[in-house]
């Protein structure tokens, strides 16, 4: 019987695992302009589906990535709800920028984030 379950978590694992989907669970680090901490949360849900070339920030939408840096920069750049992001995210220190703006006219916002795997 000890087999039997051996053999099921294992094919389990197998079958519904995707090795190709990575979360990562990033903290706020510091603002590119000063005294504007106050505009970005405090903790931001990144995944990357490398199979795809996608990646997800927090429940923005999905998009795809381009490799940047010789492959070691992951960046997005999307609008959503009338905001423009755009997202890097590096392969190496796992550092993630994050650049808003609201209007065409304006200049970016940014912040910086160190993540970790999950």
């Amino acid at each position: 019987m000890k087999y039997l379950l051996t053999i099921i978590l294992f094919m389990s694992v197998n079958v519904f695992a995707d090795f190709s989907m990575t979360t990562l669970d990033c903290d706020f680090m510091q603002t590119k302009q000063a005294d504007k901490s106050h505009m970005f949360s405090k903790k931001l849900s990144v995944r990357v589906n490398e199979k795809r070339k996608e990646m997800r920030v927090n429940l923005l939408p999905v998009s795809p990535y381009i490799q940047t840096n010789s492959d070691e920069v992951y960046e997005i750049g999307f609008v959503f709800n009338k905001h423009t992001y755009i997202v890097g995210l590096s392969r190496v220190d796992l550092l993630l920028s994050f650049d808003r703006k609201l209007k065409s006219d304006e200049e970016f916002l940014g912040a910086f984030y160190s993540c970790k795997i999950i």
